[in-house]
């Protein structure tokens, strides 16, 4: 059995925005970060060890993995469950794609999810 047979995709899209504090008045502070964060839900699960997300500054890739350990799956259940992933490390002006890969239980490996688009972002205050 697949991934794609185990795992059913209910809604999966790619929230593009700044999320960023504002800048206060002092100065020590970090600046703001640029972000993208990559969301998806499953209506049930069978067999699922984790997904992970992938990057690339192009369509058609080279993609990148962005998770060092996968972010866990609900193994088997008939409840839906919602994931997320921060990409904290963008660059401004950059527009950057995603997809997410599901793991079975035995380590297939299979894509989740199709390729996002996520826009360029300018950099914070610019």
């Amino acid at each position: 059995m697949t991934t794609s047979q185990t795992c059913r995709l209910v809604l999966w899209f790619l929230a593009c925005g700044l999320l960023a504090t504002p800048a206060a008045a002092d100065d020590t502070k970090e600046p703001a970060k640029l972000k993208n964060t990559v969301r998806w839900t499953t209506a049930s699960e069978v067999d699922n060890f984790g997904f992970d997300v992938y990057r690339a500054e192009k369509e058609e890739g080279p993609f990148k993995r962005l998770t060092k350990q996968p972010i866990p799956g609900s193994g088997t259940s008939d409840t839906p469950s919602s994931y997320k992933w921060v990409d904290d490390t963008i660059k401004p002006d950059q527009e950057y794609f995603y997809y997410v890969e599901s793991i079975s239980m035995s380590g297939t490996r299979e894509r989740f999810t199709p390729v996002f688009r996520a826009p360029p972002k300018p950099a914070p205050g610019g």
